[in-house]
């Protein structure tokens, strides 16, 4: 008999993730070089999928009973 244990944690510290910077001048005057908005966390771990809803903090927890 076995016992696995396993756990696969997210975003912990729940801090944001930003975009990247706007690098385009004809958004506006006053945008070049600022982050506009956040990115999705990830909502598996394979990454952020689009339509999959994710909350601040993510927390995957495992076992697996072999006999």
């Amino acid at each position: 008999m076995a016992l696995q244990l396993g756990a696969n944690a997210y975003n912990v510290l729940n801090h944001p993730n930003f975009q990247n910077p706007v690098n385009a001048t004809g958004d506006g005057p006053g945008t070049f070089g600022t982050i506009l908005q956040t990115t999705a966390p990830p909502t598996t771990p394979y990454g952020a999928f689009a339509g999959a809803l994710a909350s601040a903090r993510i927390l995957q927890v495992m076992a697996k009973f072999t006999f």
